[in-house]
């Protein structure tokens, strides 16, 4: 799987392997063992092939392969390709590996460039060809050039994190900073079962024992739980019990006493 996107209680996922976008239930997903049929297909077209990420609003899938995205409408339909995505200056991107939309902004991250480039996606033109130049970029944290995708949080401030990354962000004009997820990062914090519905792990390893902090903290901003105590060196897990938190989209921090930020999305279903 190459890209996912999450409508409700629509969990949409894109397989190169099958060359088929694939719409589940989220509830039934996660609810026991066993396996689950997929209740809608979607066929790439040809062209996209190699798919790399995935996008969604009320009406269609934007499906990112290589330069372009290919917009299929979620009610079933063929994809239409998008004009030829450069950057500010009219270079080629490199490889972009992962996109997330909010309103008209479409956020791509290129891991061959290291940066993250912002276009609207009326300018897009669906079925026009031709080129579309970047409306803006910014640079990945030094340590954060293995990104694996990229997300969003509204009114959050996150500083750049170093080792392993995980997040880069810039002001801009939104009310969202975009985060980009780097699997470097997985190494060292985890979070499971992600997505969670009454409570969640959270594991991270010490090489001594100090403070730390677990926030939880919703879309507006705001640190709906904390959680802190004193880690021991190696293997670390944490039980949190979500049970009275809506459902949603959450940033998870843990500050060390001396150490950098770690910082992951949890989904609670």
């Amino acid at each position: 799987l190459s890209g996912m996107a999450i409508s409700g209680d629509q969990l949409w996922v894109v397989d190169p392997g099958t060359s088929k976008i694939l719409r589940y239930s989220l509830t039934a997903a996660f609810n026991g063992t066993g396996t689950i049929s997929a209740l809608q297909e979607i066929s790439l077209i040809k062209a996209n092939r190699t798919a790399e990420g995935l996008a969604i609003d009320g009406t269609y899938l934007y499906v990112l392969g290589g330069s372009q995205f290919y917009r299929y409408p979620r009610a079933g339909g063929t994809g239409v390709a998008s004009r030829v995505m450069k950057d500010s200056v009219g270079s080629s991107l490199g490889a972009p590996v992962g996109s997330v939309l909010v309103g008209n902004s479409m956020w791509i991250v290129d891991k061959t460039k290291g940066k993250s480039f912002l276009y609207s996606l009326s300018a897009l033109q669906f079925g026009v060809t031709g080129n579309v130049n970047s409306l803006r970029s910014f640079t990945l944290n030094g340590e954060n050039r293995v990104p694996a995708g990229i997300s969003y949080s509204f009114g959050v401030a996150i500083p750049a994190m170093p080792l392993g990354g995980g997040i880069a962000r810039m002001a801009t004009q939104e009310t969202f900073l975009p985060i980009i997820v780097d699997a470097n990062d997985f190494k060292t914090m985890s979070i499971y079962p992600n997505p969670a519905h009454e409570m969640f792990k959270l594991q991270f390893w010490g090489s001594m024992s100090r403070s730390f902090k677990i926030s939880v903290i919703d879309a507006r901003g705001k640190i709906v739980m904390v959680d802190q105590g004193h880690s021991m060196e190696g293997k670390n897990i944490r039980e949190l019990n979500i049970s009275r938190l809506a459902v949603g989209t959450y940033l998870i921090t843990l500050d060390r006493e001396g150490a950098e930020r770690k910082t992951q999305r949890l989904v609670i279903y």
